[in-house]
């Protein structure tokens, strides 16, 4: 597996967008030292899976059962806490959204915290703050929209017409 590793890194292909692979190598020889109970070996395999594709949802459950299985349970639950948040609108019946939650239920019925810190704020949904912010500044930028398009119209209406006006001295040029 060493080997099979050192050829991937040195083939200089980029690991940005989809992996070429289906599944990258080192998250496969993480999830073969699992099975062989490897753990800190399999977690550093992951880490360095998440390091070349960030957010990779195969490679976060892997990290959070390696954590788990070397008995950091505050940091699996942190794993399975950002693979929750990758999948804060996704459907209830995804497999990996399942074992997260199943995960965190069962960390919080057990221990009664979700991390081991005294933030009782962290949910499975976006930042509650972050979402009062946006809704203010796009309420502010309605607003200043719409009082620039009643200044707007209020001006409009009270300039005279450009075309009356060459029409008035015209007229007025022709009589005099």
């Amino acid at each position: 597996m060493d080997e099979a590793l050192q050829i991937e890194m040195s083939s200089g292909v980029p690991h940005d967008g989809p992996p070429i692979p289906i599944q990258p190598s080192h998250e496969y020889y993480g999830y073969v030292l699992l099975k062989l109970e490897e753990n800190s070996q399999a977690l550093s395999h992951f880490e360095s899976c998440l390091l070349d594709i960030p957010g990779r949802v195969r490679s976060l459950i892997g990290k959070a059962q390696a954590q788990y299985n070397s008995g950091d349970v505050v940091g699996a639950t942190k794993t399975y806490q950002t693979l929750m948040y990758q999948y804060y609108q996704a459907d209830q019946d995804i497999p990996p959204y399942i074992e997260a939650s199943e995960f965190l239920e069962t960390q919080t019925t057990t221990t009664g915290e979700t991390d081991g810190s005294d933030d009782s704020s962290s949910s499975s949904g976006p930042p509650l703050a972050g979402i009062v912010v946006i809704s203010i500044v796009v309420a502010a930028v309605v607003v200043l929209f719409g009082v620039m398009a009643v200044y707007l119209v209020r001006r409009h209406k009270s300039k005279p017409k450009a075309d009356k006006l060459m029409m008035d001295s015209d007229i007025n040029y022709l009589y005099a």
